[in-house]
């Protein structure tokens, strides 16, 4: 990946690159995936103009939590929920990075994605170009055995003619439920800048106390005093449909956290190092 980045930025020297990375767990999937992620930074800092960086471990807990609750509700029973896997992490962010780059729509016409309009309103600054994504609604989560089969029938209500679209008030409520407020020191999170995408408006537009909610969840901004770009995008057709979504809601923000977050990352591979170790199987 690092490689292609690099050939792509050589290839297209004066086009915006935005990457979609995802840091590993903190028990690690592969021995050496902390120094695969330290060294794949550098690269990213040179040639990416913006980083989409995924939490795998903070996915992990959101699915999880979400899949709990809603077994729960369903079976009204204490049994455990089933068991979100890797599919599901990779589920979720696939609609959020279909949220943030398939067209939008609005008056003047169809607007496909740019890159440019994500930089220079949400990462301006070089330096700082680690950015959040979240989305809303999430897919589905797993379902016991006995559930599934009941499954197709929900998703074909969601074409029919009493089907009402999910209030912008419960989707911006979820969205923010899973931005954190405290990065891994525990330390507050401080926002510089973020820009939603709302997709389905049609003529139901997010209300004031509605986009005010999501703005105290993402803080104030010590850099602008418009916190949150808001972009309005009118056709249902833009909200993921083939998911059964009429309305959907991404927020893609440049804040602290990522910094904390890369220490860890850093702090792990160093203590392999100093252990001395440098392959895939290792022994003390």
């Amino acid at each position: 990946g690092s490689r292609l980045l690099q050939e792509v930025r050589d290839a297209y020297p004066t086009q915006l690159i935005t990457a979609a990375s995802l840091s590993p767990f903190a028990a690690g999937e592969l021995p050496l995936g902390f120094y695969n992620s330290v060294l794949a930074l550098s690269f990213l800092q040179e040639f990416s103009d913006a980083v989409l960086l995924f939490d795998n471990a903070a996915l992990l807990s959101q699915l999880s939590s979400v899949a709990t609750s809603v077994s729960h509700a369903a079976s009204h029973s204490s049994k455990p929920p089933p068991r979100v896997c890797m599919k599901h992490i990779d589920a979720y962010v696939a609609r959020a990075l279909a949220g943030l780059v398939f067209p939008t729509d609005g008056a003047a016409g169809k607007r496909p994605f740019n890159a440019a309009d994500i930089v220079s309103s949400v990462c301006p600054m070089p330096a700082h170009k680690m950015l959040e994504l979240h989305t809303s609604p999430p897919p589905p989560p797993p379902l016991p055995n006995s559930e599934r089969k009941a499954a197709p029938d929900g998703l074909r209500r969601v074409g029919s003619a009493a089907f009402r679209p999910t209030s912008w008030e419960v989707i911006v409520a979820d969205c923010a439920g899973r931005i954190p407020r405290y990065d891994v020191y525990h330390k507050p999170i401080v926002t510089l800048c973020s820009q939603s995408i709302a997709r389905g408006v049609v003529a139901e537009a997010p209300d004031e106390r509605t986009k005010t909610r999501l703005e105290t969840s993402l803080g104030p901004s010590p850099v602008t005093p418009f916190a949150v770009d808001w972009k309005l995008s009118s056709s249902v057709a833009t909200a993921l449909p083939s998911v059964g979504a009429q309305r959907s809601l991404t927020v893609v923000s440049n804040r602290c956290s990522a910094g904390a977050h890369l220490e860890q990352i850093l702090l792990r591979a160093r203590l392999q190092l100093s252990a001395h170790a440098y392959v895939h199987h290792y022994e003390r």
